[in-house]
């Protein structure tokens, strides 16, 4: 079967790219580990613990590549942004798509008042 560029995972943003990148080596590592507890053929363990070694240096060239984007901020460390979504601003948008004909269902307001 020849190669495509159906193989490639990607959703177009490298660092959310990089981030399931290693997350994935992270996870591969973990079942390797857990294999490794389970076999008593020093065979099996010495080619599991080759392909978990090669797991954790995928897992820091992603982290290292994803440290030398720019503009990169770790998770959780985000500059808060101003949100402008309130119940108030969301029933007026509501509102105004049902004055336009979008919406015709009263119970997504109902729904939006009832949290609030």
């Amino acid at each position: 079967m020849p190669w495509t560029a159906a193989y490639i995972d990607t959703i177009g943003e490298p660092t959310a790219d990089l981030r399931s990148n290693v997350a994935a080596e992270a996870r591969a590592k973990i079942v390797y580990e857990r294999l490794i507890q389970r076999d008593d053929d020093p065979g099996v363990k010495d080619a599991l613990a080759f392909l978990m070694t090669r797991e954790a240096a995928h897992q820091l060239s992603f982290e290292k590549a994803l440290q030398s984007i720019r503009n990169n901020y770790p998770p959780g460390k985000l500059p808060p942004l101003a949100s402008t979504l309130t119940p108030t601003t969301i029933c007026l948008k509501v509102e105004k798509y049902a004055a336009a004909g979008t919406v015709t269902s009263t119970s997504i307001m109902s729904r939006i008042h009832s949290r609030a």
